[in-house]
C-alpha cells in the first residue's frame, strides 16, 4: 500500500492530530475532539463504543469537519512482570500511582488488576507535571516511568525519571535510568541496588570516621604524655591496609544482592466461553464473527458453529462479556447469552 500525503499537519493538545488529504480536512483524536468539532454518534455506535471502553480498552476517532467517519479501539494488554513491579514496591512500602490520559474506565480497570488505589486519569502532560510537583512540595521523593511524548517534562522534573526500552527519543533525553531490557522488575531491581548501595555508603563513611577518630590521634602520640599510650608506625601502616580491605570487601557485597532477573508471570486463568449468536444465516455470516473474535486480545480457538448459533473459544479473565459481545454485534450480529 502507498503512503497517503498529508499537509497542514496540526497537532492539538488534549484532543489529537489533523491535516488535509486531497484538499478535504480530517481529524484524529478523542472524545473531547468530537465535541469540539460538534459531531454526535448515533445510538448503536455510542452503546458499541461503551462496551469497548468497559471492557478497558481506548478509543480513537477519524473524523472529518461535519462526520465520524471511522473509530479504532486500542487495547495494549499488561505486561505480565507488571503485577510483580507494583507488589515488590507495595512490600518496601513505595507508595505507586498512575497517572494516564486514558478514559475513566480505562484507567479503573487497569488500577483494579494492578492493585493501584491511587490512579488519575484524562491527564493532560501538564496535569502530569503539576501532580509530581506537588508530591515533590510535600517533601516526597518522586521516581516517574513514561516512554512517551507526553512523559518527557514529568520524567525530567521528577527525582529519578526511568525510560522504558523502545521509548521515545524526547523521552529517554529526560531519564535518569533506561531500562535495556523489556522487563519491568528491573525498575524495582534498580531500587532495590541504589538502596543498598546509600546503605553500603552509610557503613563505610561511619566506619572509616571511626577508625580514623580512634587512631590517628593515638598515632599522633596525643595520649602519650598522660597514658604513654602510643602506635608505632609499622602498626599503623597494618591497620590502615586493614582498614580498606574492610571497605573494599563491605562494598563487595552488592555483587550477591539478591534480586529479580526473571521474569514472573501472573497466573492467567484460562477459561472456555460459549457465545449464542442470533442472525447468522451462512458461512460468510460465521466467517465474519470468527474474524471479530479473533481481533481481540487473550482470545484464541475460536469456533463458529452455523447449525448451533453459538461461538466457543479459550479466553483469560481479562476478556470481559462486554468486549465479546461488542465484537460480535461490530458484525452485524445479536448475542443473546455468553456463558
Amino acid at each position: 500500500a502507498s503512503l497517503i500525503e498529508v499537509e497542514d499537519y496540526c497537532f492539538e493538545k488534549g484532543l489529537g492530530v489533523s491535516g488535509t488529504i486531497g484538499g478535504k480536512k480530517y481529524y484524529v483524536g478523542n472524545e473531547k475532539l468530537l465535541s469540539k468539532l460538534g459531531i454526535s454518534l448515533i445510538a448503536d455506535v455510542v452503546y458499541q463504543i461503551e462496551s469497548y471502553v468497559n471492557g478497558g480498552s481506548s478509543v480513537v476517532y477519524l473524523t472529518d469537519e461535519t462526520h465520524a467517519v471511522a473509530y479504532f479501539v486500542l487495547s495494549d494488554p499488561l505486561k505480565e512482570d507488571s503485577y510483580n513491579l507494583i507488589s515488590g514496591f507495595k512490600k518496601s512500602q513505595i507508595k505507586t500511582m498512575m497517572l494516564t490520559g486514558d478514559a475513566e474506565n480505562t484507567a479503573e480497570q487497569i488500577a483494579t488488576k494492578l492493585g493501584i488505589s491511587d490512579y488519575s486519569s484524562r491527564l493532560l502532560p501538564e496535569d502530569k507535571l503539576n501532580i509530581i510537583k506537588e508530591l515533590q512540595n510535600q517533601g516526597k521523593k518522586v521516581i516517574m516511568v513514561g516512554d512517551g511524548i507526553n512523559d518527557s517534562a514529568s520524567l525530567s522534573q521528577a527525582d529519578v525519571g526511568v525510560g522504558l526500552k523502545g521509548s521515545m527519543d524526547i523521552a529517554l533525553s529526560s531519564c535518569d535510568v533506561i531500562l535495556l531490557k523489556e522487563r519491568l522488575t528491573d525498575i524495582y531491581n534498580a531500587f532495590l541496588i541504589s538502596r543498598a548501595t546509600m546503605r553500603n555508603i552509610r557503613q563505610n563513611l561511619f566506619w572509616a570516621i571511626i577508625y580514623n577518630v580512634l587512631t590517628i590521634p593515638v598515632a599522633c602520640g596525643v595520649f602519650y604524655p598522660a597514658f604513654k599510650i602510643t602506635l608505632p608506625p609499622m602498626l599503623c601502616s597494618i591497620l590502615m591496609g586493614i582498614s580498606s580491605v574492610c571497605v573494599v570487601t563491605n562494598a563487595l557485597r552488592l555483587t550477591v544482592l539478591k534480586i529479580d532477573s526473571q521474569k514472573i508471570q501472573k497466573e492467567s486463568i484460562l477459561m472456555k466461553k460459549t457465545i449464542c449468536i442470533e442472525g447468522m444465516m451462512c458461512n460468510h455470516c460465521t466467517s465474519s464473527v470468527k474474524k471479530s473474535l479473533e481481533a481481540l486480545p487473550n482470545v484464541s480457538d475460536v469456533e463458529v458453529s452455523l447449525e448451533d448459533k453459538c461461538a466457543t473459544l479459550n479466553t483469560n479473565d481479562e476478556s470481559s462479556d462486554a468486549l465479546l459481545k461488542a465484537a460480535v454485534e461490530s458484525a452485524g450480529f445479536k448475542v443473546t447469552d455468553i456463558k
